[in-house]
């Protein structure tokens, strides 16, 4: 049979085995990566005969090769391995140490190969976890400590096995000390160059590039292919200068989903199944000696590989106290041998550093692992979540209420904000609220950005246990602030964004600010822009709404959050249009299910506005404009100097500006995000409790009596509890909490003491009024320590408006999982508001009258 050889035809083919890879590996359980490189062995010279390895092919094949690379120093995630140094280092010495040993001795005793294919059997026996299979993409699994740690781990093993390619691709060769002297001197130029340049380029596609184009995605791929070639000028392999890009630009592409989403689509489209397919069409049995001495290649590595693997996950889930469905997990992403491994396998190859047989077994041992692998993975997964088929919260029904995201930037806002989201998910809503703080990707202030969005989203926690409504807390780690929001709402699902309008804006380019302005024009969720001057109640609200509203789609869903806002103030409503409209909007209004009485006023143009709202009677006013996106038919011109009239003319009074949600359908906006066969190998996004809400989450307004119980005993045994405190000043209450929690270390104790007694005077935590939480992390404890203190005259602090008679001090392990260190806040928060905790402490006379 010809083989094809028109580049049409070889596109066409290999674009159709990308589309039926997905459908063949779901049915039969196959992992894509081996159902694509069986495609490539079937239709190879092996076989059929379809397709050679020819020029295109090749050339394709080279770039999927680059991108394989950059995918795997992607994954390379700074934080992950941050946050669990010890554990990510051990785990990652061991997967990387024992199967390179174990896979030397394999190949130099047994094979009886030279010492550089030996290492290089070694070494790919040693890689695994890039581009890895579905369960461990899962987004409830994705914080899990042991996902996490596994991922760490494989990361560490694959940067070792990308250090011995590089060694014995680029200096082993020459041989020449001399030569070999002036390419280190080359290489470590163009490695300190780049990493001085390319973050900050990334940092700047980031900040500047427009969220709902292409720009930033095919910004990154310059970034890639233009490294790689000026690497190849000085003699580095362009996939070694792929890696390091992406270990360099990695955090800027984990702020966004959709960025991410878009390189993900066109790698693991186009690029990596041309990579796959070449690499079966190239794979040659014909070299092969014997039968036997293929079969011993494949157990052999297979047995070893595997089984150091499997080792290599008992001993560290042994180490860290792991179950052994956390043990499967270590094991399934350790021993995956995917997209990188194989790679790895290629690049060897095409430098003769390993011979065909070799080549080809590895290629087989890929197949056969990552089947494995997927295996592993997935009863792993039924083990964690044996209940994930649980109904889920309806997304966006009615009755279910709006799913509110809350995007906090200021402490002093934030109440207010919350305020405003409680109220528009609606009072029977079943549906938690996501309060999201955006921390920089700025390494320099990363740690002071982080410990402020966790004031703010404890302050959230609280408040939302106080109004018995269930949080689910959100930190997002973003260069660009919108992308962040957005992506944490795409996430969420949410279908309502709330963010607060703190400062005047430029009126040249913005209605609001460069971030408003870009959550406005590229999300499609509603989103209200608040000035809140003071919490919500108001005698009157005024509903500006231009002519032409009520005929957008998505009048009727903001009409309905509206009412509820109305409800709750017990306000009267005042509609404000323009002349000749008033009748027809407060029918629309009543039609949508705006059911409270409405007042009409009329004004024969906008300039007028000043002269409309000096009608309403005395009393306090918050104003609520409705409004199109800007370019949707039912926008009004007009709108864009509204908000800043009313702001001057009205200082005191709140203003929401609310959007309706855009008509884009929201299939159609994912797709436009990114999905691919491939898509979610690549775990580009790092959000703390970024996952779907459960009824679990719903519930857990309410903490067991007996888990808040132990809280309490075991401060009162530890001696954490102080009542009936006598000082004068707030700073020695404090810093007798905190010596009773380190009562042996007097340094720790007034660093700590200092930096909480700072820490009351600007951004306190008022769970009730009177009651004060005061949190901060510590290295080298490895529980969280509650302190309580009760001082019945109670201490004056400007910010609040109650004399402060409860101080609750709390310090969590320094690598305390964000997530848990807020659900513990939340038991805290139970503590005062089901059980009348306070009032206790105030009338104790010693700790134990507390229980």
């Amino acid at each position: 049979m010809n083989s094809i050889n028109e580049p049409a035809g070889i596109l066409a083919l290999i674009t159709g085995i990308a589309v039926l890879a997905p459908y063949i590996s779901d049915k039969f359980g196959i992992p894509i990566v081996a159902t694509m490189t069986l495609a490539g062995i079937v239709l190879g010279p092996q076989v059929l005969d379809i397709l050679e390895p020819n020029i295109l092919l090749q050339f394709m094949g080279s770039i999927g090769l680059i991108f394989a690379f950059f995918a795997a120093g992607l994954e390379v995630n700074a934080r992950i391995i941050q946050r669990h140094k010890q554990k990510v280092a051990l785990f990652g010495t061991v997967t990387f140490l024992l199967p390179f040993v174990i896979g030397f001795a394999f190949g130099y005793l047994v094979l009886h190969q030279g010492a550089k294919s030996a290492i290089l059997l070694g070494a790919f026996l040693a890689s695994s976890g890039a581009l890895a299979s579905h369960p461990f993409q899962r987004i409830d699994l994705a914080g899990r400590d042991s996902v996490e740690v596994s991922k760490g781990g494989a990361a560490v093993a694959s940067f070792l096995v990308v250090v011995i390619l590089f060694v014995l691709s680029a200096f082993l060769p020459n041989g020449d000390s001399f030569s070999m002297g002036r390419e280190i001197l080359i290489y470590s130029v163009f490695i300190v160059v780049a990493s001085l340049v390319l973050p900050r380029i990334a940092s700047l596609i980031a900040r500047k590039t427009r969220i709902q184009g292409t720009v930033d995605a095919i910004s990154y791929l310059f970034l890639l292919f233009s490294c790689s070639y000026i690497g190849f000028l000085l003699g580095i392999p362009g996939y070694i200068s792929a890696f390091l890009v992406g270990i360099l630009i990695s955090p800027y592409l984990s702020a966004s989903r959709i960025t991410a989403g878009r390189i993900d689509f066109l790698g693991n489209a186009i690029f990596v199944p041309f990579l796959l397919v070449f690499i079966g069409i190239s794979a040659d049995f014909s070299l092969i000696s014997s039968v036997y001495g293929l079969i011993l290649l494949v157990v052999g590595s297979t047995v070893l590989g595997i089984g150091s693997k499997y080792f290599a996950a008992w001993f560290a889930a042994k180490s860290f106290g792991y179950s052994k469905a956390d043990q499967g997990i270590l094991f399934g992403y350790s021993s995956n041998y995917s997209v990188f491994s194989i790679s790895i396998i290629s690049v060897a190859g095409s430098l003769g550093l390993l011979n065909q047989p070799l080549v080809t077994g590895a290629i087989l041992l890929v197949i056969l692992s990552s089947i494995l692998a997927s295996v592993a993975a997935r009863n792993s997964e039924s083990a964690i979540l044996p209940s994930s088929s649980s109904a889920a919260i309806p997304p966006q029904g009615s009755s279910h209420g709006n799913r509110v995201l809350v995007a906090l930037s200021k402490p002093t806002t934030a109440p207010a904000l919350m305020d405003l989201g409680i109220t528009l998910r609606g009072a029977d809503a079943t549906t938690p609220i996501f309060p999201l703080a955006v921390v920089s990707n700025d390494p320099a202030s990363e740690s002071e950005s982080r410990q402020y969005a966790e004031n703010m989203l404890a302050g959230a926690v609280m408040q939302g246990a106080a109004s018995q409504v269930p949080v689910i807390p959100i930190s997002q780690s973003s260069v660009n602030v919108a992308k962040g929001i957005l992506d944490a709402a795409s996430e969420q699902d949410a279908n309502l964004i709330i963010i607060g309008w703190n400062k005047s804006p430029r009126l040249s380019n913005a209605f609001f600010g460069s971030v408003i302005d870009q959550v406005i024009s590229s999300g499609n969720q509603m989103v209200v822009v608040a000035r809140t001057v003071e919490r919500l109640p108001a005698s009157h609200i005024v509903m500006v709404v231009p002519p032409l509203c009520e005929q957008h789609p998505g009048f009727g869903v903001t009409v309905k959050s509206v009412s509820a806002l109305v409800r709750k103030n017990q306000a009267k409503a005042v509609l404000l249009t323009l002349q000749g409209y008033g009748s027809i909007l407060a029918k629309a209004l009543k039609e949508n299910g705006f059911l409270e009485p409405v007042q009409v006023l009329e004004i024969a143009s906008w300039k007028d506005i000043n002269q409309g709202i000096k009608q309403l009677p005395s009393g306090k006013k918050s104003f609520v404009l409705l409004s199109a996106r800007p370019s949707e038919p039912s926008w009004h011109p007009a709108i864009e100097r509204l908000p800043h009239r009313i702001g001057e003319e009205f200082p005191d009074s709140n203003l929401l500006m609310v959007y309706f949600p855009s008509a884009i359908d929201r299939e159609q906006s994912n797709e436009e995000a990114g999905a691919s066969p491939l898509s979610g190998s690549m775990d580009y996004k790092e959000t703390a409790q970024a996952k779907p809400a459960t009824q679990e989450d719903t519930q857990s307004s309410g903490a067991p009596a007996q888990d808040t119980l132990k809280i309490l005993k075991r401060a009162i045994a530890n001696g954490t509890v102080r009542v009936n405190m006598e000082h004068s000043a707030i700073a020695d209450a404090i810093l007798e909490l905190v010596s009773a929690a380190f009562p042996f270390d007097r340094k720790l104790a007034n660093r700590y003491g200092t930096r909480l007694a700072e820490l009351v005077q600007r951004q306190p935590i008022e769970i009730e009024p009177g009651v004060i939480l005061l949190h901060d992390r510590v290295p080298g404890i490895e529980e969280p320590i509650v302190c309580l203190g009760a001082h019945r005259q109670g201490f004056r602090i400007a910010l609040l408006d109650k004399p402060v008679e409860v101080i609750i001090v709390l310090f969590v392990p320094e690598d305390q999982p964000h997530e848990k260190h807020l659900a513990f806040l939340g038991q805290i928060a139970h503590l005062f508001k089901d059980q009348g905790l306070a009032r206790r402490l105030l009338q104790a006379d010693k700790p134990e009258d507390i229980l």
